[in-house]
């Protein structure tokens, strides 16, 4: 809508017949490119919220995301609240802890 304010001005017209000023499409423009890259970044962010899960690695950055998540009805809360759920378990705070991920050189004898 913003950038169309910009290139085609003679769309938008106030009720008096004047065009609007060309800063009203950046304004609009900015915001909304603001959000896209916003919502974009956050999309990457709990992607590498996943692949930490995966590794069993940085489990309060997952626990921030998910709860960043909750705020993005209803997909959102719902992945967010499953995310806290089990990562507070206690067998999985055990994983955590005691990540088994490497062979211990003195038990190979």
């Amino acid at each position: 809508m913003g950038l169309s304010m910009v290139f085609s001005p003679a769309s938008w017209t106030s009720n008096n017949g004047e065009n609007l000023p060309p800063v009203m499409g950046w304004i609009f423009a900015g915001i909304g490119g603001f959000w896209v890259l916003a919502a974009l970044i956050f999309g990457i962010l709990t992607i590498v919220s996943g692949r930490y899960i995966s590794q069993k690695r940085n489990k309060t950055f997952s626990i921030v995301i998910g709860a960043i998540n909750c705020l993005f009805m209803p997909l959102g809360t719902i992945l967010g609240i499953f995310t806290i759920v089990t990562l507070s378990k206690k067998e999985v705070v055990d994983l955590y802890e005691n990540k088994q991920d490497f062979v211990d050189a003195s038990k190979l004898g």
